[in-house]
C-alpha cells in the first residue's frame, strides 16, 4: 500500500507504478479498479484522480504530465461550477483507430468528509 500526502496547495503531486503484466481483458473477465482519498482539509479548488495510462513503448512512469494518455481515469473534481466525481473511459476503436471518451453521464458529488 502506497500514500501521499500533498503539502502545498495548487500543486501537481503524483505516485505511479507499473502492473506486473499487461491487462487483458476477455469478455467474460471482471476488472475491479478502487483506491481512496481522504481530503483532510477538504476540496477547495483541484482534483484527486487515479489514471490508468494506455500502454506505449515510450511510457516513462517517472515523467507523467497532465496530457499523459490514459485509458481510465477516476476522482474528485472540484473548481468553479465544476463539482463532481470523474469516471472516464477512452476507448480506441479496433476497426479506425480512432480515441473516444467515455463519462458517466450522471456523476456523483464527491464527498466533502463532513
Amino acid at each position: 500500500m502506497q500514500g501521499l500526502i500533498a503539502t502545498a496547495a495548487a500543486r501537481h503531486y503524483g505516485v505511479s507504478f507499473p502492473f506486473a503484466k499487461d491487462l487483458v481483458l476477455g469478455d467474460d473477465d471482471t476488472f475491479v479498479l478502487q483506491y481512496e482519498v481522504r481530503m483532510q482539509q477538504g476540496l477547495q479548488c483541484g482534483g484527486a484522480y487515479l489514471k490508468v495510462p494506455a500502454a506505449s513503448s515510450g511510457l516513462d512512469l517517472g515523467a507523467l504530465e497532465p496530457d499523459t494518455p490514459y485509458i481510465v481515469m477516476f476522482g474528485p473534481d472540484k473548481c468553479g461550477t465544476t463539482n463532481k466525481v470523474h469516471f472516464i473511459l477512452r476507448h480506441e476503436n479496433p476497426v479506425n483507430g480512432e480515441w473516444s471518451e467515455h463519462h458517466l453521464t450522471a456523476p456523483p458529488l464527491p464527498k466533502d468528509g463532513s
